[in-house]
């Protein structure tokens, strides 16, 4: 039997949910990594959405990540 594949708005979802625990994640490093990494989070969070997603889903949370981590 085949899987179905996830649709595109759940992609989403989990693009941005992977966005949010990676800088979850990267705030509680802070401690350590200080200011120094502000993007070592953000990258296996946009490689996971390309796995399981695609190139739109890493797109959006690229984006997310980057603006995500600027800001903070």
């Amino acid at each position: 039997m085949r899987q179905r594949e996830s649709s595109l708005g759940i992609q989403l979802v989990e693009a941005v949910a992977a966005v949010a625990v990676a800088m979850l994640l990267r705030w509680l490093l802070d401690r350590w990594l200080g200011g120094e990494i502000p993007y070592a989070t953000v990258f296996p969070a946009g490689v996971y959405c390309a796995w399981r997603g695609g190139m739109v889903p890493a797109l959006v949370a690229t984006v997310l990540g980057f603006a995500a981590a600027w800001y903070l």
